[in-house]
């Protein structure tokens, strides 16, 4: 026993004389993204993707972007979509939906800004075509944000600034600030992006122009309206159809052919691709346009159960 310890003694003092290899522990961590990354072209690039996927969950809160309307209703009787649906008494703000809902749009406000504050034209590789390119999109995508928040929420607290400290104030803006905010940001950036898409789901300058005759429109019969909106969505979204290079499909089905997605029609759409390891949970959209029986005959299934259970008696008998 003493033999192999002076042994394994011998061995460890031996050891500290061999040459040593610098790399040898060294380790890489190319998933690894620091503040400073977002400093470069290449970091910007990658957030404003980022910034794009993040209107994935905004887009499949059905709760609060499709049901309680005139064009959609709910699929099933749960307790988030009845009171969504019908906003029968059972209506609150503490449904988880509208916390997440909430954290993902400021999530994309915040990105923005950070996008936006860092973007400059004196970054490495910047060219003047590439900065106006990620900014244009990064405001239209932040503007598309507040409103979905001064739409769903009313007054709401508003940023443009990278916000780097914990916010443990805030005060609203009121709906009217934001929306003059919003019509000033998509003006200055009309014209600033291709008129049609090269690639689908990237912002274009149709998607601008659409959005903003929407605010115009959505304005102009608000209390705070200013008497050009209608003018303004008018001209706005008339361009949209005279010059953004989309047209109406000539057969109305072939919109919802799935071997036809972003056709002609397609201003922007949020992509999912074929690459498993980028789409999250993949698209669940399908699922969120069933037809609800159940809302349009409620007793249904249980009168079902009872003509079953009463035609079986009969044949027993």
């Amino acid at each position: 026993m003493i033999k192999t310890i002076k042994n394994m003694i011998g061995i460890l003092a031996v050891s500290f004389f061999l040459p040593s290899c610098s790399d040898f522990l060294q380790t890489s961590n190319p998933s690894e993204v620091t503040d400073a990354f977002y400093d470069t072209k290449t970091g910007q690039e990658k957030l404003l993707v980022d910034i794009y996927s993040k209107y994935r969950s905004v887009f499949n809160t059905a709760e609060l972007q499709y049901y309680g309307t005139d064009l959609y209703m709910a699929v099933t009787e749960s307790s988030d979509e009845k009171m969504f649906n019908g906003y029968d008494a059972s209506f609150n703000s503490t449904a988880g939906v509208v916390s997440n809902y909430w954290t993902s749009l400021y999530k994309i406000v915040q990105e923005n800004n950070i996008l936006l504050n860092r973007a400059k034209l004196t970054t490495k590789d910047m060219t003047e075509a590439d900065y106006n390119l990620i900014t244009a999109q990064s405001r239209f995508l932040r503007v598309l944000a507040y409103y979905y928040l001064v739409e769903t929420f009313g007054p709401v607290p508003f940023y443009t600034n990278e916000q780097s400290t914990i916010i443990t104030e805030v005060t609203r803006a009121t709906e009217e600030d934001i929306y003059k905010f919003m019509i000033l940001e998509l003006t200055d950036i009309e014209g600033a992006l291709p008129a049609k898409s090269e690639e689908a789901g990237r912002v274009s300058n149709a998607a601008v122009l659409h959005l903003l005759g929407k605010l115009y429109l959505t304005r102009a019969y608000r209390t705070y309206a200013e008497p050009t909106d209608f003018v303004n969505a008018y001209t706005a979204l008339e361009k949209v159809i005279t010059k953004s290079g989309h047209a109406l499909l000539d057969n109305y089905a072939d919109v919802f052919d799935e071997n036809n997605q972003n056709n002609n029609e397609i201003i922007w759409a949020i992509q999912y691709g074929a690459d498993n390891n980028f789409n999250g949970s993949g698209n669940p959209q399908q699922s969120l346009f069933g037809f609800n029986i159940i809302a349009l005959e409620p007793d249904m299934f249980v009168k079902k159960q009872k003509d079953k259970w009463i035609s079986q008696v009969v044949l027993d008998v």
